[in-house]
């Protein structure tokens, strides 16, 4: 009778084991936008710490959800990190590849901080071929042929 009971509670153990996991499995975009929230609190009363945590725990429960990516990218952005915010966009582009943010902010790193114009020209068309009715991309791309010596005219006909 010992025994029955043991393989019983066993039984009972997992069985429990199972449904939670299968509940948070279910709630995770839930618990991923509370996260979310809480990070947009400490952002918003600048513990930026603490925000950036938030962001990342709302991407390892629900790594689909793409907001947090990109606000963790502007975290990275504000304080000069931009390695770590490039790697950020490109996780976005990753998920969701016609998201035309993700490609303007890496464009726009290579424009203004690397003046590295070849690969910014490269960011800069893609993320203008995502969403053609953003000026900003247009005004870098501009801005990186002329400092390229390149007529931004002839150069869109390409």
């Amino acid at each position: 009778m010992a025994g029955v009971d043991k393989e019983l509670k066993l039984r009972t153990k997992l069985l429990c084991l199972f449904l939670g996991f299968i509940f948070f499995w279910i709630l995770r975009p839930w618990i991923a936008v509370q996260n979310y929230n809480r990070a947009e609190a400490y952002y918003s009363v600048q513990k930026f710490k603490k925000a950036e945590l938030h962001y990342k725990k709302a991407i390892i429960i629900y790594p689909r959800f793409i907001l947090p990516y990109i606000k963790l990218g502007y975290l990275y952005e504000e304080f000069n990190r931009y390695p770590e915010a490039i790697e950020v966009y490109k996780k976005v582009l990753k998920y969701q590849p016609q998201n035309a943010i993700a490609p303007f902010r890496i464009g726009f790193y290579y424009a203004y901080i690397k003046k590295d114009y070849i690969t910014a020209i490269y960011w800069l068309r893609k993320a203008l071929e995502l969403n053609p009715k953003d000026p900003q991309p247009r005004i870098w791309l501009e801005i990186c042929c002329q400092r390229l010596g390149i007529d931004p005219i002839e150069f869109s006909k390409h």
